[in-house]
């Protein structure tokens, strides 16, 4: 078996989280160290979901990002059905088909709730002394703080060559409170290319 067929089975996606204020940024990245920049003609974006309408919303943000950078990407569920995705010969005649030489895959890696504490407006930036501390314990008595939960969704991004069937670049985001799973992929996608920009694989955003 090769190791897109195997990326095929394995892929999942993110579904929705609550929240406001989202962000998402790389925290570690790996890439084939033979490469200096992406020259695929078409790119494929594969998200394997439990329903279809995850899948097509995901595929759908995933494309549309990449389309925004200047890449000619494809939504896989236009090529391949729900009930086709699990099939490996009808996945790569379809692929082979539409011409596609480049696959961005998406995994969800974990989901965690942190919940942290954020003092009053009485917390000073200073009480490293007994009476430091004393003035802020009767201060935190009237003006006490509270507890936030936030969620973070960890997300590894794929890519791999159909030409050689081999992996060329991988990464691991952290994305805290997403407010949906279509604006999720959109700032992973985002995110990745800003990254790769960085790296002199494809041309940075004007």
């Amino acid at each position: 078996m090769n190791r897109f067929v195997l990326a095929v089975l394995l892929v999942a996606v993110a579904a929705l989280a609550a929240g406001c204020g989202s962000s998402t940024n790389f925290t570690q990245t790996w890439k084939d160290p033979g490469l200096t920049k992406f020259d695929f003609t078409k790119v494929g974006a594969l998200a394997i979901a439990k329903t279809d309408g995850i899948r097509r919303t995901a595929e759908d943000a995933m494309a549309g990002s990449l389309q925004r950078g200047g890449v000619q990407a494809v939504p896989l569920y236009t090529l391949v059905s729900h009930d086709q995705i699990k099939d490996q010969a009808a996945v790569s005649a379809a692929l082979k088909q539409a011409g596609i030489d480049g696959l961005v895959i998406m995994r969800l890696v974990a989901t965690e709730n942190k919940t942290t504490y954020v003092p009053g407006s009485s917390y000073p930036a200073h009480y490293g002394s007994p009476w430091g501390y004393y003035g802020y314990g009767w201060g935190a008595a009237y003006d006490p703080g509270y507890m936030v939960t936030n969620k973070y969704v960890n997300v590894e991004t794929n890519i791999y060559d159909l030409r050689t069937n081999k992996l060329v670049w991988s990464g691991i985001s952290e994305s805290v409170d997403p407010t949906s799973a279509d604006q999720l992929v959109v700032d992973i996608a985002d995110a990745a290319y800003d990254v790769m920009a960085g790296q002199g694989l494809v041309k940075a955003r004007r």
